[in-house]
């Protein structure tokens, strides 16, 4: 159906030019496409068609406020438009609004009840919003849609993982699998939900196929060979580089050692802001930021992939802290900026991880959760460095220290943790620090936590000096608190 008037004769069409405004569009060519459509816009100003479409390519283009501007025209014209609705829904989705996107997913079902894609959507939100049973009946009824769909099962998979169904999420992992034997995602997810089920061995196997998921950073194409473990390492060079977030070469960096110890000498290539810390790790040659050109080297292996490459179970992991240090110059220092701070217990709290983490929303808590633990009579300090004007004054009322100003890397970190009594800390790069440091740490965890701290223990594996708080039902922070408050000395 063409939905714009017929140009001048020997001119491109409206329509036209919108087709290759969508083919810009799904190539990721946003920004082309966006021209194009306001070149249509211009000609066609009050087609809802147009104004959607360039809602959705605004929203890719991370212009959340036009978008939301545009799709809205796009409703005034068009109020029954199931797809509209959708759009709407997926950009109050990214604006964070999740209550409103579920509102606006519902309304488009209400007038599409078979309508696909928000189905889909609405079950995803519905998983986020801790609503477990009413997505997997959503995705049940998309299931029996479109059966064959491997994302389905990998989806139902996931939210059977977050209401405890273990067998049920690895029956749905697996019929995933059968459909799409070159399904990464579902791969990777199976392979932490065996992680955190403690099933190491298969887990780091299926663990390798993050590098082929959508969105995760692309496997390094070096010409040296990869190094699993089964080739000798005597007398030659290893490059061992970080790939995804800071906590994770905190944590992996504990390898080290072990590769040094058969025969190599360790090149570690790390992000930004921990090339410092990690020079104390021992066995390590030279530590290279991320982007820095790099020495000659004879094989290499992701950080995450050692676990592998050692044959790493629950009774092997290298468990030795500390495995971090500080500099005496550098201890002395952050001792006197606490100078200040009175006599007593001397906690440091981080509530939040990186906000660009796919489950941050799951895994940080707001500042004010931690109320009653900040008015127990400790001194607190905050190990956040980015905050917002908010959480600056909630720390003020609070009476909660804050360096993040003079805070430059992950070592002015490690100092100040190395000061404090106890560290208490949401699953962030505070709380592997505060480990690999050998200090006492109390850690924050949702109802189903990341695969690395297991399934209900009160310790871990990974760090002898933690002890696990575990929300008893999804979104409980309050009653974790609550937990912790009761355990804090008087």
């Amino acid at each position: 159906m063409n939905i714009f008037a017929s140009p001048p004769q020997g001119q491109y069409t409206p329509e036209q030019v919108f087709r290759l405004a969508l083919e810009h569009a799904e190539s990721g060519r946003l920004a082309q496409a966006e021209q194009l459509l306001r070149r249509v816009l211009a000609v066609a100003p009050g087609n809802p068609v147009v104004f959607e479409a360039l809602a959705s390519v605004l929203q890719g283009l991370g212009r959340l406020s036009e978008a939301l501007a545009m799709i809205r025209g796009a409703l005034a014209i068009r109020p029954d438009s199931p797809s509209a609705h959708n759009t709407h829904a997926l950009i109050l989705l990214a604006e964070g609004e999740r209550r409103a996107a579920l509102a606006a997913f519902e309304q488009a079902l209400r007038l599409a009840p078979d309508y696909f894609e928000a189905l889909v959507n609405r079950a995803n939100l519905l998983s986020d919003l801790h609503r477990f049973e009413e997505a997997l009946a959503a995705l049940d009824l998309a299931i029996r849609q479109q059966p064959a769909l491997a994302l389905l099962h990998n989806n139902r998979a996931l939210v059977l993982q977050d209401m405890r169904r273990f067998d049920e999420a690895l029956a749905a992992y697996g019929e995933a699998r059968r459909l799409a034997p070159e399904f990464a995602e579902a791969r990777w997810n199976e392979a932490r939900c065996r992680l955190l089920m403690g099933d190491f061995l298969e887990g780091w196997r299926l663990h390798e196929a993050r590098w082929q998921v959508d969105g995760f950073a692309a496997a390094r194409n070096f010409s040296q060979p990869l190094w699993l473990g089964d080739t000798d390492l005597a007398g030659k060079t290893i490059l061992l580089h970080g790939e995804q977030g800071f906590g994770d070469s905190l944590q992996f960096a504990r390898y080290v050692p072990l590769v040094a110890a058969r025969g190599a000498r360790v090149l570690l290539e790390v992000r930004k802001g921990l090339r410092s810390l990690l020079e104390s790790v021992a066995g390590v040659a030279e530590v290279i930021d991320a982007g820095d050109p790099l020495p000659a080297f004879d094989c290499h292996c992701p950080l995450m992939t050692l676990p592998l490459a050692f044959d790493t179970c629950l009774e092997s992991i290298p468990a030795e802290v500390p495995y971090l240090g500080v500099s005496a110059e550098r201890s002395l220092c952050w001792r006197e900026h606490l100078a200040h701070l009175p006599q007593g217990l001397k906690i440091g709290v981080a509530w939040a991880g990186n906000p660009a983490h796919r489950n941050d929303f799951n895994r940080s808590m707001p500042l004010a959760s931690l109320e009653p633990l900040l008015r127990s009579g400790a001194s607190f300090v905050s190990l956040q460095k980015v905050l917002t004007e908010a959480e600056r004054g909630l720390l003020v009322k609070f009476g909660v220290a804050d360096f993040s100003a003079e805070i430059n890397d992950f070592l002015d970190t490690a100092a100040l943790i190395e000061q404090l009594d106890l560290v208490i800390s949401v699953d962030s790069a505070a709380a592997h620090l505060a480990g690999a440091l050998g200090k006492p740490l109390w850690l924050a965890l949702p109802f189903v936590g990341e695969w690395r701290w297991l399934l209900d223990r009160a310790d871990s594996p990974w760090y002898p000096t933690a002890r696990l708080f575990r929300q008893r039902s999804p979104g409980d922070w309050q009653g974790l608190v609550a937990q912790m408050r009761q355990a804090l000395p008087a």
